[in-house]
């Protein structure tokens, strides 16, 4: 028995074991800082974690990434929705890849982002490029101060933007305040609701109740928040797009989750038209 012994297969076999228990390690440290950070941060320090995080993050300023116009699924959403109107509103513009795409068609783009790393890069790579459209800035989760009777046809809420707007109740007032001065859609874009499975559900929910008994303990957080080296984001699901665009005043008429989850919302009195 001892001579059909083989090394190579006992090799394998503990490599194998080692990454086994590795990924269940890695997992369950997953679980517990998902199900701990969040609530021990509290919404404020959350949003704070996404300005530096966006503020060490050069994906998002370099050139390359905003002049490469539209996502072919943005394209679609905005060509299939867009029946009339050349203004557009564009909330949370980053460094202006969705405004230099509008630009370059011949749209009229009024844009506005809190972050100001991402609008100083941003109105330096407009101007660079020669248009005067600026971004202007404007407070993290605050609807922009819209100059009395400026009225838009479309609204694009930047890429992956409405996840990071968070409570729920931030969206809402945003979506409600957009819809008095858009008359037309709204184009949202988001990341989905991140499935907890196994063993490691368990061990989140038992981190995010050891967390919310500590003295020093932050007001709770929706636990549906992750956290993670680019930032923090509220999961969504198709539900919740329908839910907060019902309490706004809007209809779903359009909502995929391929390649991107995002949805297209019209105003009430536009979809009964």
């Amino acid at each position: 028995m001892f001579l059909n012994f083989n090394y190579n297969d006992a090799f394998v076999g503990a490599v194998r074991g080692t990454i086994l228990l590795l990924h269940s390690v890695f997992r369950g440290l997953q679980a517990v800082y998902q199900g701990a950070i969040p609530p021990l941060l509290g919404y404020e320090r959350l949003h704070r974690f996404n300005s530096i995080a966006y503020d060490h993050e050069v994906f998002y300023t370099s050139e390359e990434y905003n002049k490469r116009g539209f996502f072919d699924w943005e394209r679609e959403a905005i060509d299939n929705n867009l029946t009339k109107g050349t203004h557009f509103l564009v909330l949370s513009a980053g460094g202006g890849r969705e405004v230099i795409a509008l630009l370059r068609e011949g749209f009229e783009v009024d844009a506005w982002e809190c972050n100001e790393k991402l609008y100083t890069f941003g109105n330096t790579l407009l101007e660079k490029e020669g248009f005067s459209c600026r971004i202007s800035p404007v407070a993290p989760n605050m609807f922009p101060p819209i100059p009395p009777g400026k009225v838009y046809d479309f609204c694009i809420i930047g890429w992956g933007a409405y996840c990071q707007i968070f409570p729920r109740e931030y969206r809402v007032n945003l979506l409600s305040q957009c819809r008095g001065v858009v008359k037309g859609p709204v184009l949202i874009s988001y990341l989905p609701i991140y499935e907890r499975g196994g063993k490691s559900k368990k061990v989140w929910a038992l981190a995010r109740r050891l967390v919310r008994t500590l003295p020093f303990f932050f007001k709770d957080v929706h636990e549906d928040i992750v956290i993670f080296q680019l930032g923090v984001y509220e999961g969504i699901s198709e539900e919740k797009v329908k839910q907060e665009a019902e309490e706004a005043g809007y209809d779903v008429i359009m909502i995929k989750t391929k390649p991107y989850c995002h949805a297209v919302l019209v105003p009430k009195a536009m979809s009964c038209n």
